[in-house]
């Protein structure tokens, strides 16, 4: 083997080093230790991102049964208030229509009574005055009757528009409670949505350092192969080498012998 081929595989043996060197160091190539410490922090965001995410979904499933339970609170305030209403109109309007009927029976049955009684021609006038001042009294009566159930009808009327502001108040609390509660519902989507995109982005991150690792861990791979072929190759060189040197200095041994040979014949051949 010649002493040119032998350098030759020497300077490709320290070429692969350099170049195993700066695949593993070099600033343009893939640092190995580096990567699994970005792969480790992407997997603990894609795990935070996570049990955030689940957080999240949690909450607007709870917003959105508070909302709801709110929304149906809201609709029975309502109806009750509706029904509370309603029920309140009827009672007046029956206790009105009660009251008239009465009033009208008694003053048809006092005017029947007098136009049917046998002796209205001889009550003398003192008399029909007298009867008159009698009844009086009774329509007095009748009329505070009247007067005060009309009251407590005024009563009832007031308490239903209290009860009507307050289910107002109600409702328009719940009302006010519905709409923070879908206004945080919107903002927790929105983040939900925020939270998707980031993980999104993070796996494909980790799918991209993952590539890049293995590109590298390929490379070291066949860079290794081709190192180990070379060593055998300069280790084979480096025997053929020694050969060689043992060889070359048995011959440089036999051509100083030869030499001392050919002066002490030619001294001879001279005498």
């Amino acid at each position: 083997m010649k002493v040119s081929h032998i350098f030759g595989v020497a300077t490709n043996f320290r070429l692969i080093n350099y170049d195993e060197s700066t695949l593993l160091t070099g600033r343009k190539c893939v640092h190995i230790p580096q990567v699994e410490a970005e792969l480790e922090e992407m997997a603990d965001r894609l795990e935070e991102q996570g049990g955030a995410t689940a957080q999240q979904v949690d909450l607007n499933k709870k917003r959105e049964a508070e909302m709801m339970k709110l929304k149906r609170d809201l609709e029975d305030a309502r109806l009750q208030n509706e029904q509370q209403i309603a029920a309140m109109r009827k009672k007046q309007g029956d206790s009105v229509n009660e009251l008239s009927d009465q009033l009208d029976q008694s003053n048809k049955a006092r005017t029947r009574q007098v136009e049917n009684s046998p002796f209205v021609d001889l009550i003398p006038f003192q008399q029909l005055m007298l009867s008159s001042a009698t009844l009086v009294p009774s329509a007095e009566k009748e009329r505070n009757d009247l007067k005060g159930v009309i009251e407590d009808l005024h009563a009832q009327i007031e308490q239903l528009s209290k009860g009507k502001i307050n289910a107002e108040k109600t409702v328009k609390t719940l009302d006010c409670q519905v709409i923070e509660l879908t206004s945080k519902l919107d903002e927790s989507n929105q983040q939900l949505s925020e939270f998707s995109s980031s993980k999104s982005r993070s796996s494909q991150e980790v799918a991209d350092l993952i590539r890049q690792l293995e590109e590298a861990e390929s490379q070291i791979s066949q860079l290794t192969k081709l190192k180990l072929q070379l060593a055998g190759q300069v280790d084979e060189a480096r025997k053929n080498l020694e050969d060689e040197s043992r060889i070359k200095a048995k011959l440089n041994g036999e051509v100083r012998g030869l030499t001392g040979d050919l002066d002490s014949l030619r001294e001879s051949l001279e005498e």
